[in-house]
């Protein structure tokens, strides 16, 4: 069929576009991040994929376009992404927060990350939680991405992943007087 052709080789100039505009991030408004996920999903299948593979010392890089076979597969697997893309109802240029996100208690949250075939953890994370000092002491922060109720009725049900959608962090009380100064803070006294 004369069009399919057409369409194949549009389609990868759009999601060629698509990845010359990408930021190489994978956050709620990354453009491009999507059309780089159909493609390396594909593309990482490929024998001897990088120009430079990798050894003990370096890391793998570069796309090894010096092959004519392995050319031929880079761009099979760009036209697979466009079709894949297409398939889905999905611009190459789309930001990612408008194709990948979670629907808690009928709320839609735009989610940022990416699996970790892309290179990074995160997307799957159920709890996160960083700590880091200050010049009066540790400051910790966490986050149940999944948020802390899995009952559809509570209001903790969708609480932390309306904070994870936006980068937001819980801060953890350390200190004595954060603790009492907790509002959410109750004392259950246990005696024998």
């Amino acid at each position: 069929m004369p069009g399919a052709a057409f369409v194949h080789a549009a389609g990868r100039r759009g999601v060629c576009a698509a990845l010359t505009g990408w930021d190489r991030r994978s956050d709620l408004g990354s453009t491009g991040a999507a059309a780089w996920r159909e493609f390396w999903s594909r593309t990482r299948q490929i024998r001897g994929v990088y120009a430079v593979p990798f050894d003990p010392v370096g890391t793998p890089r570069g796309l090894n376009t010096a092959d004519p076979a392995g050319r031929a597969q880079l761009l099979q697997a760009l036209g697979e992404a466009a079709q894949a893309l297409n398939t889905n109802g999905v611009a190459p240029d789309a930001p990612l927060g408008t194709v990948q996100g979670i629907t808690r208690g009928g709320v839609r949250f735009p989610m940022h990350g990416e699996p970790d075939y892309e290179g990074v953890t995160g997307t799957s994370s159920s709890y996160i939680q960083t700590v880091t000092f200050d010049e009066t002491g540790p400051v910790a922060q966490a986050l149940l991405t999944c948020s802390q109720s899995t009952d559809p009725a509570s209001p903790h049900y969708a609480d932390q992943t309306a904070l994870f959608s936006r980068k937001a962090w819980v801060t953890l009380p350390f200190s004595r007087a954060q603790i009492e100064a907790d509002p959410a803070r109750t004392l259950l006294r246990l005696e024998e």
